[in-house]
């Protein structure tokens, strides 16, 4: 195994697991713009995702309850590619439209995207200690709006009150959390939450050593994701086997990964700028031992997406890879 656990990449990235109205509809009988929305982000196509919210926030006689549901949506958006300061005015703009709407899912939709902005000032460095535990109090006022008016995405509400307990270090409170989001999103057919949920109780299974049957629930989880075009969820399950697989195969199937994964990176510290640079990364450290050189070529570049991306933690890491001598990984 390498020594970077690939399942980190469930908890480095901030927006994995994000509401989707996949159930609603636009009055001309099609999808409503934020689910078409959120399909468009998920693919890595932020520009369309931003444009068409946009366009809906703002088209003559939009209610304030579809300009809150847009705005939102544009803040988690604007959050994933890293722009703080837009997404915090957009919340400003969106927190006024869902008071005014009266809207629970408006409402609880504002709270999710705060929730978001508070985790990613924290995990960018930009914010203080106290950043997790504000988002966590979004997150659960988020789940309470979300189960008081029983929307849909309420599993993925409780997975990101999972994930805050992950990030205060409370792997037994996370785990607890996932469960019930697993079972909530098999009853409801919730394939992400579902996904995600095992993306993160796996993460917390590799840190306590509890390996058994991880293989098989990796393939499983590409698969499912796969199937449903959760593009950061399928890669961090392929990165994940690649790890357990190791050697020169291992390495093979982690480049691929970022091969793939090239033409959506963004350049920002987004979920899938960080999938790519741990794709790198973990190439990188399978190929250490039989080619330096070539490992080492593969951290740089690794290194020089984090640094030009804003991933605060990877670019650590990597400058302490960098620093190693070259058989430091090797067993």
């Amino acid at each position: 195994m390498s020594s970077v656990s690939c399942l980190l990449l469930a908890v480095t990235t901030v927006l994995a697991g994000v509401p989707q109205p996949l159930d609603r509809q636009a009055p001309h009988g099609g999808p409503a713009p934020e689910v078409t929305a959120g399909r468009l982000a998920n693919a890595g196509q932020y520009t369309k995702a931003l444009a068409l919210l946009r366009e809906t926030a703002r088209a003559p006689g939009a209610s304030p309850v579809t300009q809150a549901r847009a705005l939102a949506w544009q803040a988690r958006i604007e959050v994933d590619r890293g722009d703080f300061a837009a997404a915090a005015q957009t919340l400003t703009q969106a927190g006024l439209r869902a008071e005014a709407s009266g809207d629970a899912e408006a409402r609880a939709r504002v709270h999710f995207a705060r929730g978001l902005l508070h985790e990613r000032r924290q995990t960018t460095g930009l914010g203080g200690d106290p950043e997790f535990a504000r988002a966590r109090g979004e997150y659960t006022a988020a789940l309470a709006l979300a189960e008081s008016a029983g929307l849909g995405w309420r599993a993925l509400a409780r997975f990101r009150v999972g994930v805050a307990a992950e990030r205060l270090g409370d792997d037994a409170a996370a785990d607890r959390v996932y469960a019930e989001v697993i079972e909530e999103a098999r009853r409801g057919g919730d394939v992400e939450a579902q996904s995600f949920a095992d993306l993160h109780r796996a993460n917390i299974a590799w840190r306590a050593g509890r390996m058994e049957g991880m293989r098989a629930e990796q393939e499983r989880l590409r698969e499912v994701a796969s199937k449903a075009g959760l593009l950061f969820v399928e890669s961090s399950a392929r990165i994940n086997l690649a790890d357990l697989t190791g050697g020169e195969a291992g390495a093979r199937a982690a480049l691929q990964v970022a091969e793939r994964l090239k033409p959506f990176v963004q350049g920002l510290p987004g979920m899938l700028d960080s999938a790519y640079a741990y794709a790198l990364e973990t190439a990188a450290e399978f190929t250490r031992e039989r080619d330096p050189a070539r490992a080492r070529a593969l951290f740089q570049r690794a290194l020089a997406h984090a640094e030009s991306s804003g991933l605060v933690a990877a670019r650590v890491r990597l400058r302490e890879a960098l620093a190693m001598p070259a058989d430091a990984g090797a067993p």
